[in-house]
């Protein structure tokens, strides 16, 4: 793997499940919606499905976009809608301590919710996270030997965002109109 460009780590187990569970909700709900224009509950169908969208990205957030990026100005820590920028100066040791954690070089612990503990790893002594957290210590070890003289000018900074606003307002437009669709033809 090249140590110049942007090293992406998720956890693919929980993505896939979290991705998953929000399928299940939002087709659920949409099969609810085609039910309430079948028996002429208009009302409860337009309703549905935006909550059928907003369920699905809210599990999208959860799984697929928990992650930890390794660039060449730090490391970049997404939780749901929390963006933390760590800069390579500030510490890049990576301890497996109830999941994955960073500690900073002034003690702090940041954990990602993208490899958070369970009592299943627990019990298995947190073995899956271990090559995990050897990948992510050899591949930041890569960056900082290759980073430019300038990226260790980043600052530390934290912020609230709501990603890919574009992900929910498809799926409940589409939903939207495929239950408009079912109330024309009913």
């Amino acid at each position: 793997m090249s140590s110049s460009k942007e090293v992406t780590v998720r956890n693919k187990t929980k993505a896939i499940g979290a991705i998953g569970l929000g399928s299940v909700a939002a087709g659920a709900l949409l099969i609810g919606a085609f039910v309430a224009v079948a028996k002429g509950n208009t009302s409860a169908a337009f309703v549905g499905t935006p909550i059928g969208g907003f369920l699905f990205y809210v599990c999208w957030l959860v799984g697929w976009r928990a992650t930890i990026r390794l660039r060449p100005e730090g490391i970049v820590i997404e939780n749901c809608i929390v963006r933390l920028m760590v800069p390579w100066r500030l510490g890049r040791q990576f301890v497996v301590s109830s999941g994955i954690k960073l500690r900073l070089l002034d003690g702090r612990m940041l954990s990602p919710w993208a490899f958070q503990g369970s009592l299943g790893a627990q019990l298995n002594g947190y073995s899956a996270f271990k090559p995990i957290r050897d990948r992510l210590q050899e591949e930041s070890d890569k960056i900082v030997l290759s980073a430019p003289v300038g990226a260790a000018s980043a600052e530390y900074r934290w912020r609230l965002q709501l990603p890919d606003l574009w992900i929910p307002l498809t799926f409940i437009g589409v939903s939207e109109a495929v239950v408009a669709l079912a109330y024309l033809l009913s």
